[in-house]
């Protein structure tokens, strides 16, 4: 039975690729171990031919494949398509784990993995329902259909689960018309994605490391960051620190089971810490007490706030935005 669950696509995340818990280094091992061996059942089972580039795979099965730009940490290593099946893959890799994504005609599941994981729930990429399997919000595969055509993408280590609906989103914005149709504009470009941007955007918090207490942020910023002990819809409170000696930054990152995140950020100066670039319909500095807060809105919910206080900048970012009064009423409790 395909239960309901919402993970929130997030614009600009970490692609955290990690096993889950008690996924060990031998463990590791075997999964790469066995690759190769992957490798070459799946070519000799849907009969594929390997091609220098995307456009000639493409030619070769009639229909194109939109694909992320991963712009560091991941390499395109194969494209492979299937005449036959009629049937695209490209595979990425970081050096062990592979990322697969697939494109078919038809509606049937041409993932090829046949794989028993813990949980499979629906969830939905801009109204379009996606199948995902996997377990504590880290998912291994997502399928789905779209115009004629059924999509897959597999991860052997799982991604959290904003982060693979980014994925889907981007491979299914490919403008493909359904099979004979005239084919779309643009078809076969690469969407920008950089998988190694801090969490909801914003590159500077690089060495940021995961901490387990307040004298512990003190130590490494000189500073500490009050925050809620808990948000109604988040389950999960992860705090972190950049001890950077010009630029230290405390963070606490708020998760959902369903993939969503709030994250809450606190730094010396006066600019904006949320790091995020997204557009939004509006903004406007509105009082929240005795605080001027610049917020951030896009279809009447709040995805920013940022303020000054004293010394501080502090700001709040959602990546899938809250009601208004929600979000407001978060910022006389953090300083």
């Amino acid at each position: 039975m395909i239960q309901k669950r919402t993970f929130a696509a997030a614009g600009l995340l970490l692609l955290a690729v990690s096993c889950f818990a008690g996924c060990g280094k031998n463990n590791k091992k075997n999964i790469y171990d066995s690759l190769s061996a992957l490798e070459s059942s799946i070519v000799a089972q849907y009969g594929f031919n390997e091609y220098t580039s995307l456009t000639d795979a493409s030619s070769a099965v009639g229909f194109s494949l939109r694909l992320p730009d991963f712009s560091s940490g991941m390499e395109l290593k194969t494209i492979r398509a299937s005449q036959e099946h009629a049937l695209m893959e490209v595979v990425y890799t970081d050096g062990g784990n592979p990322i697969r994504i697939r494109k078919g005609r038809g509606e049937e599941d041409i993932s090829g993995n046949t794989a028993a994981y813990p949980e499979t729930f629906q969830d939905y990429s801009e109204d379009m329902p996606v199948v995902l399997k996997g377990a504590k919000n880290r998912l291994n595969l997502a399928l789905w259909n779209k115009n004629g055509y059924a999509y897959s993408i597999e991860s052997i280590e799982p991604l959290e689960g904003a982060i693979m609906l980014d994925l889907v989103r981007i491979v299914a914005d490919d403008g493909q018309t359904p099979p004979g149709d005239s084919p779309a504009q643009g078809q076969g470009e690469r969407a920008s994605y950089n998988p190694f941007e801090n969490t909801l955007g914003g590159d500077f918090l690089q060495n940021r490391v995961e901490i387990a207490s307040v004298e512990e942020a003190i130590a490494l910023t000189g500073f500490d960051l009050d925050t809620p002990e808990e948000i109604e819809g988040f389950s999960e409170k992860t705090l972190y620190a950049d001890g950077n000696p010009d630029n230290p930054v405390l963070e606490t990152l708020f998760s959902s089971p369903g993939g969503s995140r709030l994250c809450i950020r606190k730094g010396y100066g006066h600019g904006d810490l949320s790091g995020d670039t997204r557009e939004f319909d509006s903004s406007e500095t509105v009082i929240v007490g005795e605080r001027q807060v610049m917020i951030r809105q896009k279809s009447g919910r709040i995805y920013t706030a940022t303020w000054i206080e004293g010394d501080f900048s502090l700001s709040v970012c959602s990546d899938e935005g809250l009601e208004g009064d929600r979000m407001l009423s978060l910022i006389p409790v953090i300083q």
